[in-house]
């Protein structure tokens, strides 16, 4: 018997998945979408608090400290802005930085007066003004930035409409209760990448489910063109495999826009079918004729990467994922090995290994010496220790046992989550402070960024229930290894440490005022790539890939509206060497910050300030890729075999450690990213560019292309 099952409705972003083992088609959920904290009292517009128009208008003509000059008045800060951040306004142009601060400031502010007049707590709007005044003079001054999905989204009407998901940076799905909900953890890490949140899984659930066979029944079910409709298409067909009693389900495509469509929600263009069905047949694919076979760590795994796979392909997504898998589980550990035979089609060239980062879930007692050969070949696995991101805040207070529901990490290791948790971010340039007392004030506002954040829900009941319980936000720190080169780590350590307290002490006024719960942690350090460059910081606690004076290269797609405008102020574009036809790379001579980089620093030092930075400040975890020198060949600079002794120092001063080899190589071979430069070829390149036509910049008709995960370009992929 085949039956055709149509479905014509109209769906929309904020609409809801309905989860669960259900064999019929089910879309949508729209009730319950608005909550008291996403309505303006006052009317239907969000926005209920504006800014004093005289302070935006006294920044505006104020020259903005970009970071990293490439000359012809122009910096890669200000290139990222554009790209990432500012979004076109009503006229036609896109947004300047003042322009953009005011709307994150408004948005901000909003959301508190939103919150207060729907719950009755108090609110001073001259109070208001007052605290905005001098959150959006220290956000202008890069002291505090929010971050970079706060930069694209805070104060849009789409934040306003579907809630904080677009202002959330990553999120954890845990896989144990997968017997109870074979598919809700799969489901919900594809419709939350689809929206650009990063996420974390675990394979704790292998074993748990036994594959089963889809019904003779056969039925049709036309997938709607939208988000949700993907998403269903995927869970009804995992559930004919994962339960029993289900029907073997056909798909009509043909509703969904064709390849190249115009996106208007999160900009790019559509794919078109094409992932979609491409994944639907891995699935069938994976799981046909294992009837009675349980599912295993590398079915897990496969699933979250095959679906990782789909959301990348076209639009401007990408996929951001972290699998955690038991560190004695061979066949987890394995999984990237692309010399087995079983490995050969999820590593090979159309295969799907690539879209997560792999760590182990260990303790500090387990012995770990099997694993650092492994590392030492490619960076992988990384390793999370579970009993430190369960059992501790900062290191130097001492086990406290807060955390004890939590289940894993978000993709880029600085925020220990519960599974269905969100990360509530927020950046501190410590470059741009001028001293202590100043960087202690600037932490006010951004803890009331991320505190303010959490007011508002996101359209998941459960995921609402965790956040509003733990209030979990992360104030990070960037620029710390430039402070550390400049101030040394005595100064580091006192700042870190008079900080924090403030921090909690924000915590404390704030929730009492709100009436809300303190926050259960409230610090991390972020891989900060992108928001970085914005202010001319050294990334998170990470040493720059060069430093000083370098070259800078960036590809651009030929037709790209900012190559016209670099090429009539006459920066060096050429054909890119691995898309001739359709790209081209612009070369950017670039002054960065007088300090090391990374290849005149230890992995030794990178650890200790990873240490460091764990001990005193972040109560969440430190995001930390320590770089280590790959010459087999030369055995004076080659730190591969170091590994193995850094993992046994350190477990127990680190809740998770990740390793990435480099080399000479990375910086040699023709259009290289990071590369460096002579004096004299420094200067020609200087020499040949022109002050850049700054009115054509901001006429620019491209939307911001938006952050993605934890604004780290190592967690992207």
């Amino acid at each position: 018997m085949t039956m055709t099952t149509d479905n014509h409705g109209t769906l929309f972003d904020g609409e809801k998945i309905v989860e669960g083992c259900s064999s019929e088609p089910n879309v949508v959920e729209t009730a319950n979408m608005a909550v008291p904290a996403n309505t303006n009292p006052d009317g239907d517009n969000y926005l209920s608090f504006e800014l004093d128009p005289n302070v935006v208008a006294y920044y505006a003509d104020e020259p903005v400290e970009w970071g990293f000059p490439v000359g012809g008045d122009l910096t890669l800060g200000e290139l990222t802005f554009l790209q990432k951040y500012s979004r076109l306004r009503t006229d036609g142009t896109k947004e300047t930085w003042s322009q953009c601060v005011e709307r994150v400031i408004d948005g901000m502010y909003s959301i508190q007066r939103n919150y207060c007049r729907s719950t009755m707590v108090s609110w001073d709007d001259n109070k208001a003004q007052e605290s905005a005044r001098e959150a959006y003079a220290r956000h202008w001054a890069m002291k505090w930035t929010a971050p970079g999905r706060g930069l694209a989204t805070m104060g849009t009407e789409f934040v306003g409409q579907f809630g904080s998901a677009s202002l959330q940076n990553c999120s954890f799905w845990s896989t144990e209760d997968l017997a109870a909900n074979p598919t809700k953890a799969f489901i919900r890490l594809m419709e939350e990448s689809m929206l650009g949140i990063g996420v974390g899984f675990d394979a704790r659930g292998a074993g748990t489910v036994d594959i089963a066979a889809p019904g003779n029944e056969v039925r049709t079910w036309q997938i709607p063109d939208s988000r949700e409709g993907w998403c269903e298409s995927v869970r009804l067909l995992l559930a004919s495999y994962l339960s029993d009693s289900h029907p073997t389900w056909e798909f009509d495509y043909s509703v969904i826009r064709p390849a190249g469509t115009e996106l208007k929600s999160f900009g790019g263009t559509a794919s078109g079918p094409g992932p979609l069905k491409r994944l639907h047949d891995q699935l069938r694919d994976q799981f046909g004729g294992r009837a009675g076979e349980a599912i295993t760590s590398r079915d897990i795994v496969d699933v979250a990467n095959k679906i990782g796979q789909a959301v990348v392909a076209g639009a401007k997504r990408r996929s951001a994922e972290i699998a955690l898998g038991d560190v004695n589980d061979e066949d987890y550990v394995s999984l990237k090995d692309w010399n087995l035979p079983e490995n050969a089609e999820r590593t090979g060239p159309a295969g799907w290994a690539w879209t997560s980062n792999n760590s182990v879930l260990a303790t500090v007692d387990d012995d770990l010496s099997h694993i650092a050969p492994m590392i030492a070949v490619n960076g992988e696995p990384g390793i999370v220790f579970s009993d430190m991101i369960t059992g501790h805040g900062r290191l130097c207070d001492g086990p406290d046992g807060k955390d004890m529901r939590v289940r894993g990490v978000n993709p880029c290791a600085e925020m220990q989550l519960e599974t269905s948790e969100k990360c509530t971010l927020v950046e501190v340039h410590m470059n741009k402070a001028e001293g202590k007392e100043d960087f202690l004030r600037t932490l006010k506002f951004a803890f009331l960024y991320a505190k303010t954040v959490t007011l508002m829900p996101t359209h998941w009941e459960d995921v609402n229930t965790v956040m509003a319980r733990n209030r979990r936000i992360g104030v990070g720190l960037t620029g710390v290894a430039q402070f550390l080169e400049d101030n040394g780590i005595e100064t580091l350590r006192d700042w870190m440490r008079d900080g924090y307290a403030e921090v909690r002490k924000w915590d404390e006024l704030y929730s009492e005022w709100l009436c809300v719960r303190e926050s259960v942690r409230v610090t991390t350090v972020k891989p900060a790539g992108s928001t970085s460059l914005l202010s001319g910081a050294t990334a998170g606690v990470h040493w720059p890939t060069m430093s000083g004076k370098f070259i800078r290269t960036m590809r651009f797609a030929r037709n790209h509206e900012l190559v016209d405008v670099l090429d009539r102020a006459g920066f060096l574009i050429e054909p890119d060497a691995q898309a001739p036809d359709t790209g081209v790379v612009v070369t950017f001579a670039t002054d960065g910050p007088e300090m090391r980089d990374q290849y005149q620093v230890s992995l030794w030092q990178k650890a200790m300030l990873a240490a460091e930075t764990q001990r005193w400040w972040a109560d969440n975890a430190v995001s930390v890729t320590m770089t280590y020198q790959q010459y087999p060949d030369d055995p004076h600079r080659d730190e591969s075999n170091q590994i193995g002794d850094v993992i046994s120092m350190f477990k127990g001063q680190l809740k998770t450690m990740s390793f990435l080899p480099i080399d000479d190589s990375g910086t040699t071979y023709a259009q290289a990213p990071y590369q460096p430069v002579d004096a004299a070829t420094f200067a020609e390149l200087r020499a040949r560019v022109d002050r850049i036509d700054r009115s054509a910049l901001y006429a620019m008709q491209e939307e911001a292309a938006g952050e993605r995960y934890c604004d780290g370009d190592t967690c992207v992929l």
